[in-house]
């Protein structure tokens, strides 16, 4: 007996610029990509799904939100470098949901994928299910770091400016990536709801790690490390 199943990690940027315009039910039509990344996600939930459909893949796909806690890249390390310059972080302000799940929320989730029948054949999102604000998020992490308020920009300014700076880094064939994408401002740069009813209801999934507690982690994890 095969007893493997495949839980798919995919990413909320598959609804692409369709991301900040309502709620983002698991059902929803996805928009056109921004980036290299969102395209790349909606091929890679097509071809599971062909797999699943065509050759009996028991498969179940998670889309995480903006995953944050100890150690992560973009919504600790590169936020934190970016505050400590004086950069503008928020967009048009930041006071609007910022659909962030604790990695430890995620771990969670993929488990319960994994390993409920009930998730077979079915996408879940992945966020915490609270409407903290891009703004706290940010504003928190600089009052950790004892750092000044985040600064804000204006989106019909930074769209623009990303295009450009994107296009340079594929000029000069820059592999880094570059300082502004169009993929990170749509992740930043609007409301974002990510309804987690579907995991709740099917799975009992029911995020584990708070904000507060969350925060408390990174702060933590930050004073570790030398910040």
């Amino acid at each position: 007996k095969n007893d493997t199943r495949v839980v798919l990690s995919s990413s909320i940027v598959v609804y692409a610029d369709k991301l900040t315009s309502g709620p983002c039910p698991e059902d929803k039509t996805w928009g056109n990509p921004v980036g290299h990344y969102s395209y790349c996600k909606q091929k890679q939930e097509n071809l599971a799904w062909d797999y699943y459909n065509n050759r009996n893949l028991p498969l179940s796909i998670v889309r995480p939100a903006n995953v944050y806690g100890p150690g992560s890249k973009p919504w600790v390390h590169d936020v934190v470098d970016t505050l400590k310059t004086g950069s503008p972080v928020l967009i048009d302000g930041g006071d609007f949901n910022a659909a962030l799940v604790h990695v430890d929320n995620v771990v969670q989730l993929l488990l319960l994928a994994a390993t409920k029948d009930a998730a077979l054949g079915h996408v879940f999102n992945g966020a915490d299910g609270n409407d903290t604000s891009w703004k706290t998020y940010m504003s928190d992490l600089a009052h950790i770091l004892k750092l000044p308020e985040p600064r804000s920009a204006p989106l019909w300014l930074l769209k623009p400016l990303s295009s450009v700076i994107e296009k340079t880094w594929t000029v000069l064939n820059i592999k880094k990536r570059p300082p502004l994408t169009k993929e990170a401002l749509n992740l930043v740069g609007g409301k974002a709801v990510v309804p987690i009813d579907k995991a709740e209801k099917l799975l009992g999934y029911k995020p584990q790690v708070a904000y507060s507690e969350g925060l408390r982690q990174v702060e933590s994890y930050l004073k570790n490390n030398g910040y």
